[in-house]
């Protein structure tokens, strides 16, 4: 994507979060270049796009604890996603995230429905219990989807 894109994406709600620098496995990084790969990424979003990056996806879903310690107890990132399947909970460590599949052949209906299950699994509630600001569902999302079909799904 093209920063003017991202911008945009921003403009329309959506967040933009870090993935390293050079996408390689975590794993293979001595701690100076491991730093490097996670503090270069953010700054030059921050830079490029004047927000503050929270967010972060370990490169190929790979990590390790002194990587999350690092993240951790250097305060580079409030939540960290990994490539694994499911949903999350209020007890979820944020360093460890699983993902929600969301595919290009998803019906706007079944977007909604995953949402919908997310936000009462309680992800969100942990991000705002933390003062970190999470919208209540992703807005963005639901723009082009009719009304009554997510009072359909989200019951």
């Amino acid at each position: 994507m093209h920063w003017s894109e991202l911008k945009e994406w921003l403009a329309r709600g959506h967040e933009v979060g870090a993935h390293s620098l050079t996408h390689i496995p975590l794993t293979y990084c001595s701690d100076q270049r491991l730093c490097q790969e996670l503090l270069e990424s953010k700054n030059i979003l921050e830079d490029k796009l004047g927000i503050e990056i929270l967010h972060f996806a370990y490169p190929f879903g790979i990590f390790n604890r002194r990587i999350e310690t690092l993240i951790r107890e250097q305060n580079i990132y409030y939540t960290v996603a990994t490539t694994r399947r499911g949903t999350n909970s209020p007890k979820s460590c944020t360093y460890r995230l699983y993902r929600i599949q969301v595919h290009p052949g998803f019906r706007p209906q079944d977007v909604a429905l995953r949402m919908r299950a997310a936000e009462r699994f309680g992800w969100v509630w942990r991000l705002r219990s933390a003062g970190k600001y999470a919208p209540a569902r992703p807005t963005h999302l639901f723009d082009e989807i009719p009304q009554e079909v997510i009072s359909d799904y989200s019951a």
